[in-house]
């Protein structure tokens, strides 16, 4: 335990069960399909432009967001859904988690916020499975 005492501890217990046996790894060469050139053989790139937000403008969106997003670094990224294992396992390990927590700890499942700050960049995630000890004085969405 750190000097700050117990408010620092958190758990993230991810579960990865999202596997989908028809989906194709992302394509390493996708402006090689590309088309449209004038020119025979010849491949054209397109400039992406990206949105930039900073932290409060994502918090104070995601909480009327019609789905959730997972903020990295300026960026918001659309999470995809669980299915029934998925969910089953997140459950069974909440249970087994809560069962055995301290009394100034608690547990939540997928819709509380994680807030990780790594030098200038800021992170924000909705892991499956978060225990976390001591008050939260910050904000009642994120720990």
């Amino acid at each position: 335990m750190g000097p700050e005492g117990p408010s620092n501890r958190i758990l993230d217990l991810s579960i990865s069960t999202r596997s989908d046996p028809h989906r194709q790894p992302p394509d390493p060469h996708p402006a090689s399909r590309m088309t449209g050139s004038k020119h025979a053989g010849a491949v054209m790139s397109h400039a992406i432009e990206r949105e930039f937000l900073d932290l409060d403008t994502y918090l104070v969106g995601e909480r009327d967001a019609a789905f959730r997003s997972e903020y990295v670094d300026r960026q918001a990224y659309a999470m995809v859904g669980s299915n029934e294992l998925h969910n089953t396992v997140a459950g069974e390990l909440f249970a087994a988690i809560h069962h055995v927590l301290p009394n100034d700890c608690r547990v939540w499942q997928s819709d509380m916020k994680v807030k990780i700050e790594h030098g200038t960049k800021q992170f924000v995630y909705y892991p499956d499975i978060i225990a976390a000890c001591g008050e939260n004085p910050d904000d009642a969405y994120f720990r």
